[in-house]
Order: structure tokens, then C-alpha cells, then sequence
């Protein structure tokens, strides 16, 4: 048998057998956590980063606001030849209108990103989905027919 064949070790065809059982629950898990993984980006995106950023830009803005009333009081108090009393007041309106430009610019910029992780996802997520479906299916389906051959190649060896 093993001449006309040339199957020389069945035992190794088992093992194939079994690592291909071991492969599917490793591949299944692998599927789960990348599909994990998207949610949590894209809740990420969608919930915390988002919070965060509206949540600055408003904190950003008061401290703005807050800032320019001070400068406008010290400006209001201060002789005009005397500027130098309020420099003070002015870098803290420099600092509160820079950190409004981080917040208004980070906003934009996370909308950017979120639209490519949505497009991203649109384009990578089927791919998962085919992935599971070999694992689901076509490697079952193959270890069953390989268990089939193997079958015959034991009751031909007897």
C-alpha cells in the first residue's frame, strides 16, 4: 500500500487531523478578539474621545472667557501709559485662546478619524467575516472529509 500511494505515515495525517481542531479554536478566538477590538476603537472614537475633546473645548472656552474679562478689567484699572500691569492678563488670554485652538482643532481632526476608521472598518470587517467563515465551516468540512480518508487508509492497511 504504501508504494502505489506513497503514504508512508498515517499517524502524521492524525496529527494533521488534530492540529487542524487546534488551529480552528485558535482562529476562532483570534476572530472574536479582532472584532473586540473594532468595537472598542470605535466606541473609543465615538464615546470617550469625543466626550473628552466637547468636554475641553467648553472647560477651553470659559477659561478663555474668564481670561479676556480679566484683561478687559486690568486694562479698565490701569493708566494707559502703564501696560506692563496687565502682561500678566494678556499671556493668560494667550494660554486660554491657544489651548481653545488645541481643542477646536483636535474636534476636527477626530471627526477625520472617525470617518476613516468607518471606512476602514467597512473594508476590514468583511475580511473577519470571511475569516470566520473558514473556521466555521470550510476547516470543519475539511477535517471531516480528512477523517474520511483516514478511515479508508486504516481499514486498507488491515
Amino acid at each position: 500500500m504504501a508504494d502505489g500511494a506513497k503514504i508512508h505515515d498515517v499517524a502524521s495525517l492524525v496529527e494533521f487531523q488534530a492540529y487542524l481542531g487546534r488551529l480552528r479554536e485558535d482562529l476562532t478566538t483570534r476572530c472574536d478578539d479582532v472584532r473586540q477590538q473594532f468595537q472598542r476603537v470605535s466606541a473609543w472614537l465615538e464615546g470617550e474621545a469625543s466626550s473628552y475633546w466637547r468636554t475641553a473645548r467648553l472647560r477651553a472656552e470659559q477659561r478663555f472667557a474668564e481670561a479676556r474679562e480679566a484683561l478687559a478689567m486690568c486694562l479698565a484699572k490701569t493708566r494707559e501709559e502703564d501696560y506692563e500691569g496687565c502682561s500678566e492678563q494678556q499671556k493668560q488670554l494667550e494660554k486660554a485662546k491657544a489651548r481653545l485652538a488645541i481643542c477646536e482643532t483636535r474636534i476636527k481632526q477626530l471627526k477625520t478619524c472617525q470617518l476613516e476608521w468607518e471606512q476602514f472598518s467597512l473594508q476590514a470587517l468583511p475580511r473577519v467575516a470571511e475569516a470566520t467563515d473558514v473556521v466555521e465551516s470550510q476547516l470543519p468540512r475539511a477535517r471531516t472529509e480528512l477523517s474520511k480518508i483516514l478511515t479508508i487508509l486504516e481499514q486498507y492497511q488491515q
